[in-house]
């Protein structure tokens, strides 16, 4: 039952890569999702003669606000399960370093985080295929 810590170290390593990937990408999504919308608002700031500005400016803020909220929402629960990934993968490496060699320990994190991307590629495929099929 060692090796299982020993899995689990590279289970948590998988999942801290994919949570500082996923929090990256939000980052660079809402940044480009700004941009568009402050093009947006300073377009219609320049259009004075429409008659429905002030409420587009507001539409305009209040989808501004809500991009800012959800990609503040994403990228804080990309931080909480970096944060706890790390936070339990210290322990279970020192735990599993005990009983393991450095090499055969990082091969074993190795194997267990492969385990992880494996079955998470798996289940996105399930899942794409059930979306295809309809």
């Amino acid at each position: 039952m060692r090796w299982v810590v020993a899995l689990t170290v590279g289970s948590l390593a998988a999942i801290a890569f994919a949570a500082l990937a996923f929090a990256q990408s939000n980052f660079d999504d809402w940044q480009s999702n700004r941009a568009s919308v402050l093009a947006q608002i300073a377009s219609i700031e320049r259009d004075v003669a429409n008659p429905n500005r002030d409420r587009s400016l507001a539409s305009a803020r209040e989808l501004m606000d809500l991009t800012n909220g959800a990609a503040l929402e994403r990228v804080g629960l990309s931080a909480l399960v970096l944060v706890l990934a790390v936070g339990a993968l210290l322990p279970s490496w020192r735990y599993a370093a005990r009983s393991f060699s450095r090499i055969r320990l990082a091969l074993l994190a190795a194997a267990g985080a492969s385990i992880s991307v494996a079955i998470a590629w798996l289940v996105l495929m399930m899942l794409g295929a059930g979306a295809i099929r309809g």
